[in-house]
C-alpha cells in the first residue's frame, strides 16, 4: 500500500479545489433541470451534423451519441486536420482510431454548440463551412465561420 499511497497521493487524491466544486455543483443543478433534453438535443445535433459531413464525402464514422469521428488520413492525420480547422475558427481534437497508430482522426462534439443554441437545423450550414475548412482555403473560411458563431450569443440549458 506504501507504494501506491505515494503514487496516488498527494498529487490525485489530494487536490481539492472549491472552485472546481461548486463549477461541479452548478453543473449539477444544470442537468436535474435539463439533462434529458440537453442530452436529446446534443445527440440529435450529432447526428444530423454527422449525415451532413458524410452527404458531402467526408470520411465520417456512425454516432448515437453527442461525439463522432471523422478519418483524417486525407489530411496527414487527426493533428494535421485539426490544425487546418483551428485556421477556420473550428475547435477539434485529434484522435486514435481502432487499429491505427496515432491520431488518425479528428473527434467532433456537440455539447458546446448546442450550448450556445446551435440546433440540428444549423447543422447543414456548420457542416459546409467544416467542409469547406477541410477541402479549401481553411483560412478563408474563418469569417463566415465567425460571423456564423456570433448568431448564437444566449446559453441554453442553464437554470432559470
Amino acid at each position: 500500500f506504501a507504494r501506491i499511497d505515494a503514487i496516488a497521493y498527494p498529487g490525485l487524491t489530494a487536490n481539492f479545489d472549491v472552485s472546481v466544486t461548486a463549477a461541479l455543483a452548478i453543473a449539477l443543478l444544470d442537468w436535474l433541470e435539463h439533462g434529458a433534453a440537453y442530452a436529446a438535443a446534443m445527440i440529435e445535433t450529432s447526428e444530423v451534423l454527422s449525415g451532413h459531413l458524410r452527404h458531402l464525402g467526408l470520411p465520417v464514422g456512425p454516432t448515437a451519441s453527442h461525439q463522432f469521428v471523422v478519418d483524417a488520413a486525407e489530411w496527414g492525420d487527426g493533428d494535421a486536420a485539426s490544425q487546418r480547422l483551428r485556421l477556420a475558427n473550428l475547435l477539434t481534437s485529434g484522435i486514435g482510431l481502432p487499429g491505427r497508430a496515432g491520431p488518425a482522426g479528428i473527434r467532433m462534439g456537440t455539447p458546446e454548440i448546442v450550448r450556445w443554441g446551435m440546433s440540428a437545423e444549423h447543422m447543414p450550414e456548420l457542416g459546409d463551412l467544416v467542409y469547406s475548412a477541410l477541402t479549401g482555403d481553411a483560412a478563408a473560411v474563418a469569417p463566415a465561420v465567425t460571423a456564423f458563431r456570433h448568431r448564437f450569443t444566449d446559453l441554453h440549458f442553464v437554470r432559470s
